[in-house]
């Protein structure tokens, strides 16, 4: 939800750039709310056409959780899809580093905020940097994962080392075949 009309349309430019480079998406869709007109006979007449009212349903799905978690960040994403375009993992190993609909490091980190488990999916994280660097907004996808896995840096550490063996195995795995 946006507050106006041009709000709606540079976030669509925005995320439509940073994920495909294209300026403007193929589809979009845009409800501002009940019609009306004053075609008919002068007069200002509402729902006349579709839609005749609105009914917005807000789901928190967690959002609440995550905030006081200080998670807030995360909820910023406007899902363009630029951190998956220079993950080193997800390009690597593809979707076995998702979850459904939850692709890449950010994804599996939010999914596990939503399930209050660790996916063990986000052993795969590198923790290198590149979904941050690109992100247009900027969002420390790293920090969140270090969070989220390890409290200690002991466990840090592990996931480091583990992380990139894996990814190296990989790696090696997919110049071979």
């Amino acid at each position: 939800m946006y507050p106006s009309i041009e709000d709606a349309i540079t976030m669509i430019k925005i995320i439509t750039y940073n994920a495909t480079g294209s300026v403007i998406p193929s589809f979009v869709e845009i409800i501002s709310g009940v019609s009306k007109t004053a075609d008919v006979e002068k007069k200002f007449l509402k729902g006349i056409h579709s839609p005749r009212e609105v009914i917005l349903i807000l789901l928190d799905n967690k959002r609440t959780e995550m905030i006081e978690k200080g998670y807030r960040e995360l909820l910023f994403c406007i899902d363009c899809g630029n951190c998956l375009l220079h993950c080193p993992v997800y390009n690597t190993v593809g979707n076995y580093f998702a979850e459904g609909r939850y692709l890449g490091g950010k994804g599996i980190a939010h999914l596990s905020l939503l399930k209050e488990e660790v996916n063990k999916k986000l052993e795969f994280c590198l923790t290198c940097g590149k979904c941050s660097e690109h992100c247009p907004l900027s969002i420390d996808i790293p920090a969140v994962i270090r969070s989220i896995r390890s409290e200690s840096l002991p466990e840090e550490i592990y996931y480091f080392l583990k992380s990139h063996l894996m990814w190296l195995y990989y790696s090696v795995r997919l110049k071979i075949c």
